[in-house]
């Protein structure tokens, strides 16, 4: 094939799913075999681009079973939930919490902290969370629960709220509660699955669907 066909067929394979990047490691594997005879500069410097992106799908792959940290520690766990707000920070708006579970073993490419995701992957791990996950719960209080009650209590309760609405029930009763035995860490939505989920879902779609209101003084 000529060099655009080559960068053709190349680009292409970069735009599968992220859901898809076995085969997209597959695909380029078969492109550089199919053309590594190919000694024309342009061809040269494709078949370079697609080793860099195996060793970048690699990397990836392998940073992303890191962060089932919580799910190897605590594996005698039926479920695992991840936890994560929005709005804490901020001045007015409300603040909003989502809760995600996953099924174990689960693998999904650039799953981080939302800051650290570009807008359109943002937007390709929202629908892959919620079309994934076991469980996906949501939890809100406004500007005027802040003001009254305080930031604390609000975040608190907005987490409470979406692991309740999470829907996971025992025997017909939910039985998850946030209590003081429950294990919290610091910039967990960078290292285990399903608080990185949370992060996503509470970051992604909420915001724009809540307008803001400016805060008092607590």
């Amino acid at each position: 094939m000529n060099i655009c066909e080559l960068r053709t067929a190349y680009q292409k394979i970069l735009s599968l799913p992220l859901m898809e990047y076995d085969s997209m490691r597959t695909s380029l594997l078969s492109l550089i075999r199919e053309n590594e005879s190919d000694t024309r500069k342009g061809a040269v410097q494709i078949l370079e681009q697609a080793r860099k992106k195996i060793d970048a799908i690699d990397a990836e792959t392998e940073r992303v079973r890191g962060m089932t940290f919580f799910e190897k520690k605590y594996a005698d766990a039926e479920l695992i939930a991840g936890i994560d707000e929005v709005g804490r920070g901020p001045l007015a708006g409300p603040v909003l919490t989502a809760a995600v579970i996953f099924p174990r073993d689960l693998i999904i490419p650039m799953l981080n902290d939302s800051k650290q995701v570009s807008k359109k992957h943002r937007e390709e791990l929202y629908d892959i969370i919620m079309n994934r996950a076991v469980a996906v719960g949501v939890g809100m209080n406004s500007a005027e629960v802040i003001d009254e009650k305080g930031i604390e209590f609000a975040n608190k309760d907005a987490m409470r709220q979406a692991i309740r609405n999470l829907g996971i029930h025992h025997q017909g009763r939910c039985q998850v509660r946030l209590h003081r035995r429950g294990k919290y860490y610091c910039k967990g939505d960078q290292r285990p699955d399903d608080a990185g989920n949370g992060c996503k879902v509470s970051h992604v779609r909420l915001p724009g669907q809540c307008g803001l209101r400016k805060r008092g003084t607590y």
